[in-house]
């Protein structure tokens, strides 16, 4: 649950979307994206199950679940990296 105090302090915010903050501050699971390295990925070679394309970022995915990362090889060798699908966005910039 999100403290009072802070739904209080955002109310006088300009375009503050109260439903819309708690709906997305209330998701069951956050979602899990990655970037991979150009330079390593294959294309059709290496996937994961379900990858959506992030669609500010060419090297961008979402994936269906989160996976153990650091019992992962191909992350361990550098394949992809695990990064927050809003930090692509500066490749836009």
């Amino acid at each position: 649950m999100l403290p009072n105090e802070l739904i209080s302090s955002l109310k006088g915010v300009p375009g503050f979307d109260e439903d819309g903050f708690i709906a997305a501050h209330h998701q069951s699971d956050p979602p899990v994206s990655i970037r991979v390295n150009s330079r390593k990925w294959i294309p059709g070679k290496t996937a994961f199950p379900t990858e959506v394309p992030v669609p500010w970022c060419d090297h961008g995915y979402y994936l269906a679940s989160r996976p153990v990362f650091t019992l992962d090889p191909l992350w361990h060798a550098g394949l992809y990296y695990v990064q927050e699908a809003s930090s692509m966005f500066l490749g836009q910039a």
